[in-house]
């Protein structure tokens, strides 16, 4: 409920509340600082994700960046997490 936005439960406040009030108990720390730290670990993320796809695009071997980052990996599960998910194409009729 925390990660996924295709979830029904990622829409709901109050179980993403109650999912962080879990977090921060079972870390023996404040949910705004647990809060905060994920947001920064999300966005380190993004932004080695980021250094990663654009080396490999048209870039030599040697040239392609490969992230040392200690929570790289652990995160790639986040990794397609805002990408635009295909829609319906409806008809519109102008009659």
């Amino acid at each position: 409920m925390l990660w996924n936005p295709i979830s029904d439960d990622y829409k709901d406040r109050n179980k993403k509340s109650d999912a962080w009030d879990v977090i921060a108990k079972e870390m023996n720390a404040e949910r705004s600082d647990i809060e905060r730290k994920m947001r920064n670990l999300l966005c380190h993320f993004y932004r080695e994700s980021r250094k990663v796809s654009k080396s490999k695009s048209g870039s030599g071997i040697s040239d392609v960046y490969e992230s040392k980052w200690f929570a790289f990996r652990s995160l790639l599960f986040l990794k397609d997490r805002n990408k635009s998910r295909t829609t319906t194409e409806t008809e519109v009729s102008f009659n």
